[in-house]
């Protein structure tokens, strides 16, 4: 999916940077965000720690769900 593989590439180098940061992954449903995370993932060296989150599920318009995946990760 041409989609996935451009933000794909695009997470891959953030996470490359000598800081990185935390990424959100924001889009239109089924355009393969989660298959392309997985695949970042994967490719990351077994001794990487990362947090994966889906805000699928998340209903509040508040900033308390984005402030415990920070404190987790």
């Amino acid at each position: 999916m041409q989609i996935s593989l451009h933000f794909k590439g695009i997470v891959e180098s953030r996470l490359a940077e000598a800081t990185p940061l935390i990424q959100f992954i924001m889009g239109p449903r089924q355009v393969g965000k989660t298959t392309a995370m997985q695949q970042v993932t994967d490719a990351l060296p077994k001794s990487t720690l990362f947090h994966f989150a889906s805000a699928d599920a998340v209903f509040n318009s508040d900033w308390s769900w984005v402030e415990r995946q920070w404190l987790t990760a």
